[in-house]
């Protein structure tokens, strides 16, 4: 994760400001930056780079028990798996899986107004 975006994430993750709006994480990636949301109500930022070889999972703040973490893709049967110290992100379609440990997540692209969501084909 670029120093800039590990900054940012430091003074984005001190405050509990509700979506839609676009956290500094995410302004500061750009169109590289999708948002998502937990079956448990977790939040995060899926930054993948411009190849899809690797993506980088960016906690919406300090609430959420997920850490700032770049995971590189493996090979998978179905969607597209990245994985790095015990965190494992797949995705399938708009819909991803994040395990941390021995949890798994669902989790769903949130809505922003004017922005696509990742497809993993």
């Amino acid at each position: 994760v670029p120093f800039a975006v590990t900054e940012i994430l430091k003074r984005d993750t001190n405050t509990t400001s509700a979506r839609p709006q676009q956290t500094d994480v995410e302004r500061e990636l750009g169109t590289n930056a999708y948002p998502y949301r937990c079956d448990d109500g977790t939040e995060f930022t899926a930054a993948p780079n411009n190849s899809l070889t690797t993506i980088s999972i960016i906690p919406a703040s300090s609430m959420d028990r997920i850490p700032l973490v770049t995971l590189k893709e493996v090979p998978s049967q179905s969607g597209r798996r990245y994985e790095a110290n015990g965190v494992v992100f797949v995705g399938l379609k708009e819909d991803v899986t994040l395990t941390l440990g021995k949890t798994t997540k669902a989790c769903v692209p949130i809505i922003t107004e004017g922005k696509s969501v990742l497809n993993f084909k």
